[in-house]
């Protein structure tokens, strides 16, 4: 299978106890998709603690990944 590389990701956040969800371009390092096991997962959790630093501590939601 051929891999699927994201370098980012456009999502909707926003910060714990607060009504300001908003929409971002969030940038990571290329992270492998499709990789066996943990790919998805790590690339979230790349966009987790860019929005963490952000403020943006609640959940968020990934409306497309950037190729």
């Amino acid at each position: 299978m051929k891999g699927v590389f994201v370098k980012g990701a456009v999502v909707s956040a926003k910060s714990r106890h607060k009504d300001d969800r908003r929409e971002l371009t969030v940038n990571i390092p290329e992270t492998e998709l499709n990789q066996e096991y943990w790919g998805n997962a790590m690339a979230r959790d790349l966009i987790r603690d860019e929005l963490y630093k952000q403020g943006l501590n609640s959940t968020f939601q990934i409306i497309r990944w950037i190729h």
